[in-house]
C-alpha cells in the first residue's frame, strides 16, 4: 500500500474536507489515486494533442497539400 504524502493530502483536501463536514468516513488514498489518474489523463491528452499538431504540421511542410489532387477514394469510386 502506498504511503500518503503531504502533497497528496493537499490535492485531496477539498474532497476530504467536504466529506468530513458531512460526517462521512474518509479514505484519503482513494482521493489521491483519483487525483493522480486525472493528472495523468490531462498530461496524456496534452502530449498526444501536441504530437498530433506538430506531426501534422511537419507532414504538411514536407509533402505539401494540393487541393486540386483527387483522393484515392474519389478516383476509384465504383458508382455503385
Amino acid at each position: 500500500m502506498m504511503s500518503v504524502t503531504v502533497s497528496d493530502f493537499i490535492l485531496a483536501y477539498p474532497f476530504v474536507n467536504n466529506h468530513i463536514e458531512k460526517g462521512k468516513d474518509v479514505n484519503i488514498q482513494v482521493f489521491c489515486d483519483l487525483a493522480h489518474k486525472i493528472v495523468m489523463m490531462i498530461i496524456a491528452i496534452v502530449v498526444l494533442g501536441g504530437a498530433y499538431l506538430l506531426y501534422g504540421r511537419y507532414l504538411q511542410n514536407k509533402w505539401g497539400i494540393d487541393p486540386k489532387v483527387k483522393t484515392p477514394a474519389y478516383e476509384m469510386e465504383d458508382n455503385g
